[in-house]
């Protein structure tokens, strides 16, 4: 099940678990996740280097095109 298939109850349980460090958020090799990915990248170059980025800006995608974030998983503590 993908997040845009959930119901409301369901991802606000999903967030909940991920808040309460219960569960790791993974990635696979689709291309969903992949555009995801490029998201989070975005979200934190620009917050790091002050940028306005977007996850479709040729550094960004150039930066990250064909990395390999099959298993990768991220902890929220």
């Amino acid at each position: 099940m993908t997040w845009h298939e959930m119901t409301f109850p369901f991802f606000l349980n999903l967030v909940l678990l991920f808040a309460e460090g219960k569960k790791d958020l993974g990635f696979c090799d689709c291309a969903v996740c992949n555009l995801g990915y490029r998201e989070l990248q975005t979200t934190i170059i620009n917050l790091t280097e002050k940028k306005k980025l977007k996850p479709s800006s040729r550094e960004i995608v150039s930066k990250y095109h064909g990395a390999d974030i099959a298993g990768m998983k991220i902890h929220f503590p």
